[in-house]
């Protein structure tokens, strides 16, 4: 049964998670049908791998794989509440080591979620740079015994970006 409170579920946005699971973290989630721990099941638009869910007494955002377990949790906030009134409780993210508090991650919900997604989609807001994607580092001027060193991106290259020197 579906409680009165989560009847009026809406589009979820959440932005300003940083770190190595930023681009997992951040994005719009649609409400679906299904109700888990109480509350509407949240899945992430334009990816089928990560969603949002009531577990434990927490709001959790994880890998769908893992939904219905308390683990692999990317990030969570206070819950006992439907998703759209959390927009006041801080988030926790996992950072790739540990947990940390996140004041600068928020949520919009409804016709503002709708507009960050509008943003979110269009092509100027696409970067090259993703999570995944293989680089090979050339004109370093600063270490160049790392010019020709390859790797992968494993975290957000954008999110990272404001702690290189300028």
């Amino acid at each position: 049964m579906v409680r009165e409170e989560n009847r009026s579920a809406c589009l979820v946005s959440i932005s300003g998670a940083t770190g190595i699971n930023a681009d997992l973290i951040n994005g719009v989630y649609e409400p679906t049908q299904e109700i888990r721990g109480g509350r509407i099941f949240y899945v992430k638009r334009g990816e089928d791998r990560m969603c949002i869910e009531h577990c434990a007494g927490r709001w959790q955002i994880k890998l769908l794989a893992w939904k219905g377990n308390p683990i692999n949790i990317k990030a969570h906030c206070a819950g006992n509440c439907p998703l759209d009134a959390c927009d006041s409780h801080e988030w926790v993210v996992n950072d790739g080591k540990c947990w940390v508090g996140q004041s600068d991650v928020r949520m919009a919900v409804g016709a503002d979620a709708e507009a960050e997604w509008a943003v979110l989609s269009s092509p100027a807001s696409k970067s090259p740079f993703c999570a995944g994607c293989k680089v090979t580092i050339t004109d370093l001027k600063s270490r160049p015994e790392l010019n020709g060193c390859g790797g992968k991106i494993i975290g957000s290259f954008n999110a990272e970006s404001g702690r290189w020197p300028s």
